[in-house]
């Protein structure tokens, strides 16, 4: 929604400037989302929460055609940044229940197809008209909340099984879990530290792939803006694939420096345009390419590094991820157009990115004050990845939060939904549900 910025300003025939405080709209509905979230999570598993998100989604999608006053465009952001914020986080928090020690990588996919989004958009922003376009990813979007839909009756009883209790009662439950309740410390240093991460990146890309067409037109270099943004993303997409590929097997210290120095060489590439002309095409595509190429890896490798840095699954911690991502998409992007806006000088994109580049690096670097004792244990990783052929081999559940056994629904989902499917069990393989996370 945020690429189609200035359609949507002129459907409803106000300025940019005036559209662009849907950003902070859609930040407040995501802040909100993000913080419901982590508490909906510790009552509700976080399948079910997923299947209704991306449902209402399409919904949101398709109320954008019909939108032709600012307010609506200001209610749509800020549904849409409340439910990004609920399927994010259950999608984050899923992915680390289901996979445990192999979680890095699952996290790494689940961020590459946020890069595939944002490549295949510009297409279809270049080649359909907004209307129609709005018509199919509404459509595409229903779509894929019954294909979620139709892993429910696999998911749900792995993650509501008895077997996932530990012996002792709920007492010891809720204070053995790491998966958040009351009495517990339901996040650490490395969420808080990665959420700050996350709040620069994501308002990095948020701002280059909105405003990147307002800059061309305004400093007047001779680049088509379609082309630009499906080369920043295309190369971005490529760069966070080859960087899934290389991670396999990579040590944390590996990881870190990586990000840093994939970070500072982004940094470096928003200079050409700075010190030349900032009309020269040269310049400009230098810095096209080189923000995809090291945005990538950056935007892969900060899940990964999360998931290293913590030592558990958390409800809050996912939501706290998210948190610092959704801040970052709304108010440091809208900031940054703020300031441009004011000073009617559109270079301070350049210097909004590389500030970002420049934080994320420092971000990365704060996680080595971790405590080991709070980190994923190296060794139990390794063991995992050894005894494992595959990604898609047998997956490890930790404990369940005593608010899902102990909620009316949570009775009501074993009630209607039963035992494993064929079609949950042919797409998810066998699961492994043992006491204390341990195989």
């Amino acid at each position: 929604m945020e690429i189609n910025l200035e359609q949507l300003a002129e459907n409803c025939d106000v300025s940019l400037a005036k559209a662009t405080s849907a950003l902070i709209f859609r930040s407040g509905g995501a802040i909100f989302g993000s913080l419901f979230a982590g508490k909906l999570l510790n009552l509700v598993e976080p399948h079910s929460v997923l299947i209704s998100s991306v449902f209402a989604a399409a919904m949101i999608m398709e109320g954008c055609n019909y939108a032709t006053n600012i307010w609506f465009i200001y209610l749509f952001f800020t549904l849409m940044g409340c439910l990004v914020g609920f399927i994010q986080v259950s999608a984050l928090l899923l992915i680390r229940l289901l996979f445990k020690e192999t979680a890095g990588p699952w996290l790494q996919s689940s961020a590459l197809t946020f890069q595939l989004g944002c490549v295949t958009f510009p297409i279809l922003k270049d080649t359909l008209s907004f209307h129609l376009m709005y018509h199919i990813l509404a459509v595409l979007m229903a779509l894929i909340s019954l294909y979620i839909f139709s892993t429910k009756k696999a998911i749900i009883p792995k993650l509501q099984s008895p077997s996932l209790r530990t012996p002792g009662g709920d007492a010891e439950v809720q204070e053995g879990s790491s998966m958040g309740g009351e009495g517990e410390k339901s996040f650490g240093r490395g969420d808080v530290i990665s959420a700050f991460c996350l709040f620069f990146l994501g308002g990095l890309i948020v701002e280059t792939t909105t405003y990147l067409e307002s800059y061309i037109e305004d400093v007047g270099a001779s680049v088509d803006s379609d082309d630009a943004l499906v080369a920043l993303t295309s190369t971005s997409l490529l760069a966070q694939m080859i960087t899934l590929y290389l991670q396999q097997d990579a040590s944390t210290g590996s990881m870190v420096t990586y990000f840093i120095s994939c970070a500072a060489a982004g940094l470096v590439c928003q200079l050409p345009p700075l010190i030349w002309s900032a009309s020269s095409t040269t310049a400009l595509w230098v810095t096209i390419f080189g923000t995809g190429l090291f945005f990538g890896p950056c935007w892969g490798l900060v899940f990964d590094v999360w998931d290293r840095f913590t030592a558990e699954p958390t409800a809050w911690g996912s939501a706290l991820l998210n948190l610092g991502l959704q801040g970052g998409c709304g108010f440091y992007a809208s900031g940054a157009y703020w300031v441009w806006s004011q000073r009617g000088w559109p270079r301070v994109l350049l210097c909004s990115n590389a500030l970002a580049f420049a934080a994320a690096a420092a971000c990365t670097l704060a996680l080595l004050t971790v405590p080991p004792g709070s980190r994923k244990a190296v060794a139990a990783t390794a063991a995992a990845a050894a005894r494992r052929p595959s990604l898609l081999g047998e997956l490890v559940l930790p404990p369940a939060p005593a608010g899902w056994a102990k909620a009316p629904a949570r009775q009501h989902h074993n009630k209607k939904w039963g035992s494993n499917s064929v079609m949950g069990e042919a797409l998810l393989g066998p699961v492994v549900l043992s006491r204390g996370g341990t195989s």
